[in-house]
């Protein structure tokens, strides 16, 4: 249903998404593959860093590809802990976290030596703060999910050595070297104080900013000095827990998504609605589940509404069908499926309904031929059959008056007959008075009253059409008449006073008993002679502007101007003169028109008859350009799109596209057979969707070859053009096996919702 409904805002805003994700696709597409060569470039050159951030970055984009995988575990291989330097894990961990230029900036020279210790202090804090600025959160998030588990060992080993080798050069020595014994013994910290407290100053102000991975290396450093440090392992337990919690949210924020996409592409919006809430509970950063909340709100509102549509429908059609009002019920069960075509139940309705009139059909037959039999023995005055045979017929359809009172009759005689006959003729006293007297409503009522009585009364059942039609005459007469008035008082507001006094004078006549008319026009009549020495501007006025329209070719619009000009001064000759020639003019115009019209139809008709349908539409076209309201032109059309449909041999697409300007489509299909080509038509159904008129090239051709061609021309643009055309009369349509068939736009795009390729009929 959703996708005949072209105009509906949900379908329109899927397409949007789903144009924007194709995009999305394609730009990944592209930057995936300028990765993949960047990184091939650096892994031949042995650059194994850059390849390695490269690498990483295409698999970013494309999770699923298997190489960028392979070339990471071929380049950790290389470069494995055991064979890496200290500075080496330093430089790999440095941009596996942090981009390049940012790693480059945010770390000291390791080989500078300071003299002081808070010189190593200050460069501790700068590093630091260009950390917090260079190091994103989701950048550690994508490095923890891009990088294997069996990695982050020898990736937390190097940050500590990183951590380590940030420190000044003259007091990270005693790590890695023993102190030469020349050296003289130094009083207060030792060394590894000094470096521990370092890092734990360096981790707590990483954990200050939030930068866990950053504080979990600094702390595991602090252990390097004193490895059984209870703070260092409180914050290390501590941080491994956030991180935790963190990948748990992210994996619940992931699956809680997940589902709420897929009932919402169920249509399940409720469930869809209570998942997507979820997930802006679990991270409520995010934008993409308050953006689908409201839209699935939006959704459910309008599913609300069908659905309350379809209960009410529902509802008043049990009310009728309960009610026995049959009819009724018919058609709202008919318009609940029209909203909800695969309900079970009105259909179920609909079925019980064409058997109850089934069997109201064999009741009525029944009836009709035991009524024929019991008048016949009550003819005969056989009481006792016209008795058995009216209970019958009465027990047949209840609410019949005749068989009761055939019955009544029959039991209670001609006293009985006499007295329901005197009720009758007052009845119809009642009702002839009440007609007489213009009562029509009452009068219709008295004579079904009579007629109910004796039914099938002859008198009553004449007078009950007479009234009736009277009152639709006055039904038509009220409508004319408030029409007259509606017209009268727009001509009073523009001040055409002598239009205003012709409808209101028409509507008297249609009302005579009513004195607002009269009222009206008194009034007019003595603003008109307040009035009339303006008389003569507006003459001049209507003239002058039915010359000027006449001058543009406006010549019904001139007549009318002429028209009103007469009225103010109905002796005027030039006035005169210049109606008897529009009228003349418009004539003729008119004259011809219709004999255009007749003769495009003609032609239309008798290419129709020729089976040469592609001639027949242009003509019916034609003939609904030289006269756009007609009716006949645009059945035939319909006529001819329907006849080749039934007669289609091949669809060439599916499902209707948007083809962009400058853009093609080619679509295959089977060859058609010899004996199916000589009459073969192409049915398109296209619309421009701009503003511009743009050209639709549909070329077609066996395999790699371009056999012919057509190109179609004004497109519709609020409504869809049916294009007809004669295809096999191209030579190499019906020489060639042609298997393909494509399409091109230029200027514009174009929707295009059917290709067809069809064969008249009796050439099948």
């Amino acid at each position: 249903m959703q996708k005949l409904l072209a105009n509906d805002e949900y379908v329109q805003s899927r397409v949007k998404e789903l144009n924007s994700a194709i995009a999305s696709n394609q730009e990944k597409s592209k930057s995936y593959l300028s990765a993949i060569t960047r990184a091939d470039k650096y892994y031949s050159a042995t650059n194994y860093n850059k390849a390695m951030s490269e690498y990483k970055y295409a698999g970013m984009l494309k999770p699923a590809e298997e190489y960028p995988r392979k070339k990471i575990a071929e380049i950790q291989a290389k470069l494995s802990p055991l064979k890496q330097t200290p500075l080496d894990s330093l430089q790999l961990v440095t941009k596996d976290i942090i981009p390049e230029k940012a790693a480059e900036e945010s770390l000291p020279d390791i080989s500078k030596t300071y003299n002081t210790e808070s010189d190593a202090a200050t460069v501790v804090s700068k590093t630091a703060s260009k950390t917090k600025t260079s190091l994103k959160k989701e950048d550690i998030e994508v490095s923890a999910k891009s990088e294997p588990k069996k990695q982050q060992p020898a990736i937390q080993k190097s940050e500590e050595i990183k951590i380590a080798e940030k420190l000044p050069a003259k007091e990270t020595q005693p790590l890695n070297t023993a102190k030469k014994e020349s050296e003289p013994v130094k009083t207060g910290p030792s060394a590894s104080d000094i470096e521990y407290s370092k890092a734990i100053a360096f981790a707590d102000q990483s954990y200050t900013e939030g930068n866990l991975s950053k504080a979990l290396n600094g702390y595991k450093a602090a252990l390097r000095y004193k490895s059984n440090d209870k703070y260092a392992n409180e914050k290390i337990e501590k941080i491994n827990s956030d991180l935790k919690d963190q990948e748990n949210n992210l994996n619940s924020y992931k699956n809680l998504i997940a589902n709420a996409d897929k009932a919402l592409q169920q249509k399940s919006y409720n469930e869809a609605l209570g998942f997507y809430e979820k997930a802006i509970a679990v991270s409520p950063d995010q934008k993409y589940p308050g953006q689908q909340i409201s839209m699935v709100k939006t959704l459910i509102g309008k599913q609300n509404a069908v659905e309350e549509k379809y209960r009410s429908i529902i509802e008043t059609s049990d009310n009728s069908f309960q009610q026995k009002n049959f009819s009724q019920a018919r058609k709202g069960y008919e318009s609940a499926l029209q909203i909800k075509p695969n309900e079970a139940y009105p259909k179920q309705k609909i079925a019980e309904l064409n058997s109850l009139q089934d069997q109201a059909s064999r009741n009525l037959d029944l009836y009709k031929e035991t009524i024929a039999d019991a008048d016949a023995a009550y003819a005969k005055k056989d009481n006792a059959t016209a008795i058995r045979l009216y209970t019958r017929a009465n027990e047949l359809f209840p609410k019949e008056v005749y068989p009761k009172q055939r019955l009544a009759a029959i039991k209670s005689g001609e006293e009985q007959l006499a007295s329901r006959q005197a009720q009758y003729s007052q009845t119809i006293q009642s009702a002839d008075m009440a007609a007489e007297n213009k009562e029509y409503q009452q009068a219709l009522k008295e004579y079904k009253s009579a007629l109910a009585l004796v039914p099938g009364d002859e008198y009553a059942k004449d007078r009950i059409a007479g009234v009736t039609s009277k009152l639709e005459e006055l039904k038509v007469r009220q409508a004319e008449y408030t029409k007259k008035i509606t017209a009268a008082e727009k001509a009073y507001a523009i001040k055409d006073y002598p239009t205003a006094i012709d409808q209101f004078s028409a509507a008297s006549d249609l009302s005579p008993d009513n004195n607002y008319p009269k009222e009206r026009m008194a009034a007019i009549q003595e603003i008109m002679s307040e009035e009339k020495e303006q008389l003569e501007s507006r003459f001049t006025q209507f003239v002058m502007n039915a010359d000027a329209a006449f001058d543009a070719g406006k010549y019904e619009e001139s007549l009318n101007s002429y028209k009103s000009a007469l009225k103010l001064k109905p002796s005027d000759n030039y006035s005169t003169k210049k109606v008897t020639e529009l009228s003349s003019l418009l004539k003729n115009r008119a004259t011809e028109i219709k004999a255009a019209y007749e003769l495009a139809i003609k032609e239309g008709d008798e290419a129709y008859k020729a089976m040469k349908y592609e001639v027949a539409v242009t003509a019916f076209t034609k003939a609904l350009e030289v006269k756009p309201g007609e009716v006949y032109p645009g059945q035939m059309i319909a006529r001819i799109r329907k006849l080749l449909i039934e007669n289609s041999i091949v669809d060439v697409m599916e499902e209707a596209f948007l083809l962009k300007d400058d853009a093609e489509r080619k679509f295959s299909f089977k060859p058609i057979m010899v004996n199916q080509r000589r009459e073969n038509y192409l049915l398109v159904r296209a619309r421009a969707t701009g503003t511009a008129q743009p050209k639709l090239y549909l070329n077609y051709g066996s395999n790699g070859l371009k056999n012919g061609g057509i190109v179609l021309k004004n497109l519709g643009h609020d409504f869809p053009s049916d294009l007809v055309i004669n295809i096999s009369s191209q030579d190499k349509w019906f020489r060639e096996d042609n298997n393909w068939l494509s399409v091109y736009s230029e200027n514009g795009d174009i929707e295009i919702s059917a290709i067809r390729i069809s064969v008249a009929p009796g050439n099948r």
